[in-house]
C-alpha cells in the first residue's frame, strides 16, 4: 500500500476507478454518523480493524449536524456502507 501512495495523483485515479476501498479523488454523498448528510471529496480510504472500509472526505458544502453549522472545507468520516452516490470523472454510481 505504501508503494501506491508514492505515485502521482494521476495515477492512483486511473487505477482507482470503481474501487471500493480506495476511493481517493472520488466525490461522494453519504451520511456522517449515518445520520447527517454530506457532500465532498475524499482525502482518505482506509480498512478498519475489524474489516470496516471507512472514507475521509472534505465538504463542499455547508452541513447541518446537531443543529449547528459545519463549514465548507470540514472533514468527515464516511463508512463504506453509507455512501449512497459516487462520481468519478464522467462515470456515476448511484446506491452504491
Amino acid at each position: 500500500m505504501k508503494a501506491a501512495r508514492e505515485l502521482p495523483r494521476k495515477a492512483r485515479q486511473a487505477y482507482n476507478p470503481g474501487s471500493n476501498f480506495d476511493r481517493e479523488g472520488q466525490w461522494l454523498i453519504g451520511k456522517y454518523l449515518g445520520q447527517f448528510w454530506v457532500t465532498g471529496t475524499v482525502v482518505e480510504s482506509r480498512v478498519k480493524y475489524g474489516g470496516k472500509v471507512q472514507h475521509t472526505i472534505v465538504s463542499d458544502s455547508p452541513t447541518i449536524v446537531n443543529d449547528e453549522s459545519r463549514a465548507i472545507g470540514t472533514r468527515f468520516t464516511v463508512e463504506e456502507s453509507e455512501i449512497f452516490h459516487v462520481e468519478f470523472g464522467t462515470e456515476q454510481i448511484s446506491a452504491v
